[in-house]
């Protein structure tokens, strides 16, 4: 899902949720929840179903240049 830019650490917020790690000021383009429509700059969100865990697709969005997980 394209959108604005939105800096991490704001997202992290929006969220409640803690930045553990990585650069709050780095600027997250888009949210995906599938990691084969992954695009560089995107915030990867790990779903998981009763067929898959999409914990199993990290590596993949970092590897595809995911901004945040």
């Amino acid at each position: 899902m394209a959108m604005d830019k939105l800096r991490l650490d704001r997202l992290a917020a929006l969220c409640g949720a803690d930045l553990l790690r990585g650069d709050p000021a780095c600027e997250v383009t888009g949210i995906e929840i599938d990691s084969r429509r992954l695009q560089a700059g995107d915030c990867f969100v790990a779903l998981a179903g009763p067929r898959f865990d999409g914990l199993d697709f990290l590596n993949d969005a970092a590897r595809l240049g995911a901004s945040a997980a």
